[in-house]
């Protein structure tokens, strides 16, 4: 099975595949991973860690889905896919494969203040937001309410399942691997 799980900057997707790795030793990547890869050795794709998933997303799609379509005819094993450029109108090509599990977390009903709280509590050395100040991380914290609201729409329009990691982390982190019946 393969397992496709987008969503917003610090929805908790990269914990969610770590989570599925050590309790269901499902192999994974982060698509900040890809990005990387292909920013470095295709130089003029355009393809930048600065750039918002809207424009990363488009060009790195191609390269995404041929890495999920040799997943499925090739791979034995299960396997996570999860980032932020795993936008819903991407995932919904992949709703009726019956070797393809898709999903998306975004945080569209917690308040600016009690996100960036939880961002600052629990980020560790080394974390991408310890370079913002905490008025520049709730300004990060706005549009990102902002766009899990747009995606949520979205995903309800595209039949994509949609979480919400707003309240109890925990819980809704187990409440993603119930439903996808690891």
């Amino acid at each position: 099975m393969i397992y496709l799980i987008g969503g917003e900057a610090r929805s908790g997707k990269t914990i969610l595949r770590k989570k599925l790795l050590k309790e269901y030793t499902i192999s994974g990547i982060g698509t900040d991973s890809i990005r990387y890869m292909l920013s470095h050795t295709l130089k003029d794709s355009g393809i930048d860690h600065n750039n918002p998933p809207e424009i990363n997303g488009p060009l790195m799609w191609p390269y995404i889905d041929s890495l999920i379509e040799d997943l499925r005819v090739y791979s034995s094993e299960d396997y996570v896919i999860e980032g932020d450029v795993l936008l819903p109108k991407y995932l919904s090509k992949y709703l009726n494969y019956s070797d393809v599990k898709v999903c998306y977390i975004g945080f569209s009903n917690i308040s600016v203040s009690e996100k960036t709280k939880n961002i600052l509590k629990y980020r560790k050395e080394g974390d991408w937001t310890t370079q913002y100040s905490e008025k520049e991380l709730r300004k990060f914290v706005r549009w990102g309410i902002n766009e899990s609201k747009k995606y949520k729409k979205e995903c309800k329009k595209l039949e994509v399942m949609y979480y919400d990691i707003d309240k109890d982390f925990e819980e809704s982190v187990e409440n993603i691997v119930e439903n996808f019946n690891f």
